[in-house]
């Protein structure tokens, strides 16, 4: 009986460009996973992992009560201004160091060389916390829409929290199956699932404005900021109310663990970092507007049987069940997508954080499959950890919304660190980082020292706020928890780091990296030759077809 290898041969690495060489080189890492994206699939990838606009339509309404309607269009407008600032400040930073580490990468390069090795850990630690809480969130998401259709068209359907956990355990699980046998294939699904995600905007948009809409909208709704929780201030109520938005728009470095994977990486990362957020926060902005201005009974809204609000207010506007149906399955289709996208970060973050020593059997959990040319292992225990936190939801569906308001808190912290490492080398030892000459894509001093503070500041501010009880005189049932959670999952990394990874963390990349790689020719536009690539991946598939059969 053939072997596996035999049967389905090897995936052919693609190498990239004699850029990405040279940085893989300079950084000492191993060349082991193939460079499929291009700056429109990074694109298509970023905008359908953020999903703006349909978070928009989520969470608007929950946070209503913290400045009303005009608190929350201005409150969104100030979190896209701090989360574009952290953008910025990590496109510089891959545009260095383009590693699938991302954060706790840089942190080991950026730091002082006294703290480099357990900060580093820290903050991978903390990254890890951060998107691994990610993927169930958005299944959940999808697995509520899917509950809320059903009440639609079965009003005597009560929802429960254990159906929508089964469902949310489904998508997890068919988020690895298309991370781990779709990735070929993936970079093409990303660029046509945008441009769906573009026309359904434009559809969402036109039955937001074009039916049944009042002659005159009334535009005093984006400007009526409301105290509605008897917070004692307007400023109170809308500095709350920030956690809402945050939500909505965390997750800058999503395209950062996928810079392995990336043509032409130090040009390609940064440029789609930039791009994605001026089109999300574009998409997002005319959304809440529009869904802003629709919204007639807020009482109903929050009341409605579906137990999703912006479902309601699409019934309220189209009045027909159908029509609704054929919008939110779209909404469906991209959550879905939002969490296989998640599952290929949260993975790639994994085998990154792994491959440097800084997860227990470092060597199985980075091992990549020399079929899929992906991180397998590391794909896997991403999908048992998204339903082992999915199964929180069906015992407390408040403690389910803990554990992600912790995973945006590790995210925040990452951030926070990591920036500050760049601001300090950047002054301190040197202006390039890492390299000898500025990076394609370059801050300078004033401009990056700026930037850096200013995302510094706001990431700070927006992970204070994820501690806040979301209403005033909070009972020990309303009162929120994440600070006991987050300060205990910190600590619980100093016992790791001493007993498992100090010794080995930040040098075992290294020792795997691949030898310098023979010369090669380019072409015009910088490719690695494709006759020299084959005839090394000719030789390396012999290598470990011989090996593995």
């Amino acid at each position: 009986m053939p072997s596996f290898t035999a049967r389905w041969g090897l995936s052919r690495l693609n190498p990239g460009t004699v850029n990405d060489n040279a940085d893989t080189q300079r950084m000492r890492l191993p060349t082991q996973l193939s460079r499929d994206y291009s700056l429109y699939s990074m694109i298509g990838y970023m905008v359908v992992i953020a999903l703006t606009y349909p978070y928009v339509l989520v969470s608007t309404p929950l946070g209503l009560a913290n400045g009303g309607t005009g608190g929350a269009f201005w409150v969104f407008v100030v979190v896209c201004v701090g989360m574009f600032s952290m953008a910025v400040s990590m496109a510089e930073m891959v545009s260095i160091e383009p590693s699938a580490g991302g954060q706790y990468h840089w942190v080991t390069k950026f730091a002082p060389h006294k703290y480099h090795r357990p900060l580093g850990f820290f903050v991978g630690w903390m990254s890890a916390l951060g998107w691994q809480s990610i993927i169930p969130g958005v299944a959940y998401v999808a697995a509520t829409n899917i509950q809320a259709l059903a009440v639609i068209w079965h009003p005597t359907y009560v929802p429960t929290g254990w159906e929508a956990v089964g469902i949310t355990i489904f998508f997890c699980i068919a988020a690895t199956i298309f991370n781990i046998f779709l990735r070929p294939k993936v970079p093409f699904i990303e660029v046509t699932v945008l441009l769906a995600y573009i026309v359904m905007f434009i559809v969402l948009i036109a039955v937001f404005f074009g039916i049944n809409a009042p002659s005159h909208l009334d535009g005093h709704i984006l400007v009526d900021i409301q105290d509605n929780s008897d917070w004692g201030s307007l400023a109170g109520a809308c500095f709350i109310g920030l956690s809402g938005p945050v939500i909505t728009l965390i997750g800058s470095d999503s395209g950062v663990h996928l810079a392995e994977e990336v043509k032409d990486s130090s040009k390609t990362t940064p440029t789609a970092m930039l791009s994605v957020p001026l089109i999300n926060y574009f998409l997002g902005i005319l959304t809440l507007a529009a869904f802003l201005l629709r919204i007639d009974n807020l009482d109903e809204v929050l009341d409605t049987p579906t137990l999703v609000p912006y479902i309601q207010v699409l019934l309220n506007v189209v009045q027909s069940r159908a029509a609704v149906t054929v919008i939110i399955s779209w909404m469906i289709l991209f959550f879905v997508f939002g969490a296989f996208n998640s599952n290929v970060t949260t993975s790639r973050q994994l085998y990154a954080l792994a491959r440097e020593g800084g997860f227990p059997f470092p060597k199985f959990v980075s091992h990549v499959s020399p079929q899929t040319r992906v991180p397998m292992n590391a794909a896997i225990i991403t999908c048992l950890i998204g339903i082992l936190i999915s199964l929180i939801a069906g015992a407390s569906s408040f403690a389910f919304l803990v554990i992600q308001t912790i995973g945006n808190s590790g995210l925040l912290t990452s951030y926070m660190i990591t920036i500050g490492c760049r601001l300090y080398h950047r002054n301190c030892v040197s202006l390039y980082g890492t390299r000898d000459d500025p990076p394609p894509f370059f801050l300078g001093k004033f401009w990056g020292n700026a930037i850096n503070i200013f995302a510094i500041i706001c990431a700070f501010t927006f992970f204070v706020i994820g501690f806040f009880p979301v209403a005033p005189h909070p009972t020990s049932s309303t009162f929120n928890w994440s600070i006991v959670f987050y300060v205990g999952i910190g600590l619980l990394a100093v016992p790791v780091w001493f007993f498992s990874v100090r010794h080995n963390f930040g040098r075992m990349a290294t020792s795997v990296a691949s030898p310098p790689s023979e010369p090669v020719e380019t072409d015009t536009k910088g490719d690695l030759n494709l006759n020299v690539a084959r005839r090394s991946d000719k030789r390396i598939m012999k290598m470990k077809i011989a090996t593995l059969t």
